[in-house]
């Protein structure tokens, strides 16, 4: 499993963060915070990485980046970017957040490069300062059918003290056919198939019911994308444990500060305004699981069937 060399190296930028090079491209880490409502605030419980590419001082979307890799070059470039991830995170390893980082196992195909992947990945979070078990790599499952690699490839991060997650669950039967195989930490829903249940009340209940059966097998649901104040208050009120979107706030890039609008997840803190949608440029903002993946035509999900949706 090798890189080009150019891409192996974290450089340090001026203003503090660290960022690293592919070809003529040039990596950057932005964090968007996982919150958890606590005590009619929300507090900070992890961030997700997330990456910014630039060419020239011009932005790019990992679509766009993605198309001109050389395939021979995708798993180190995976693994990289989760430790440029880590090494921009230092800033928060005095918190007890949780780190998500995403992780693609279809660019794996040997056991000795799982393996590989989850030591080099280990090495940069103790290096760093980071405990292991802080940081949560979330799969990317999307349209990838090789269960038995993915949980192949889930059991070295997790023997090498990682937590596991799963993206884009939809309740579909190879949904919860990953939960019993892999048997993730977390699991973070489908942004379209979590919208639908918010638009009824009887969705609402049952998204309810769903998150309890998650969290009494010991799995946190984490629920993204959420772009409007009345989304946060129904997820609050039927227990959501992690929310992520941008009506409670925009990701920032590295060097990232939080903390003057929200306490850490544990620690006393009183009710914050939470920050307002505003326009961005669109290779600005956050990456979607498709962003991961060639392009290809939008899939239409069918809309929750009540009763039979949910764990197996």
């Amino acid at each position: 499993m090798t890189a080009r060399k150019s891409f192996d190296v974290f450089l340090r930028d001026a203003d503090g963060s660290f960022s690293c090079a592919y070809g003529p491209f040039t990596l950057h880490t932005a964090f968007q915070p996982m919150l958890e409502p606590q005590s009619g605030t929300m507090c900070i419980a992890g961030y997700h990485g997330q990456i910014r590419i630039e060419r020239t001082g011009d932005s790019y979307t990992p679509s766009e980046f993605f198309n001109t890799v050389d395939i021979k070059d995708m798993a180190a470039i995976d693994c990289q970017m989760a430790a440029l991830h880590l090494q921009n995170a230092v800033i928060f390893a005095g918190s007890h957040a949780s780190f998500h980082v995403a992780r693609n196992p279809r660019y794996f195909h040997t056991l000795p490069d799982m393996r590989e992947d989850a030591e080099r990945l280990r090495q940069q979070a103790v290096a760093v300062g980071i405990e292991p078990r802080r940081v949560v790599c979330e799969l990317q499952l999307r349209d990838y059918e090789d269960l038995q690699r993915a949980t192949l490839f889930a059991g070295h991060l997790r023997r090498a003290g990682f937590q596991i997650g799963i993206d884009g669950y939809a309740g579909e039967e190879q949904d919860m056919a990953r939960l019993r195989e892999i048997r993730p930490s977390f699991v973070r829903f489908d942004t379209g198939w979590t919208s639908e249940f918010l638009k009824s009340s009887a969705g609402t209940a049952l998204l309810r019911v769903i998150i309890r059966q998650f969290r009494d097998q010991s799995i946190k649901p984490v629920i993204s994308g959420i772009e409007d104040e009345l989304q946060v208050e129904i997820l609050e009120r039927i227990g959501v444990p992690r929310l992520q979107g941008h009506a409670l706030a925009w990701p920032e890039r590295a060097p990232a500060t939080f903390e003057d609008r929200f306490a850490a997840a544990g620690e006393p803190a009183a009710p914050v305004e939470r920050l307002r949608l505003r326009q961005v440029h669109p290779a600005t903002t956050d990456a979607t699981p498709e962003d991961y993946l060639p392009s290809r035509k939008a899939i239409r999900r069918n809309a929750p069937v009540f009763g039979r949706r949910g764990l197996a």
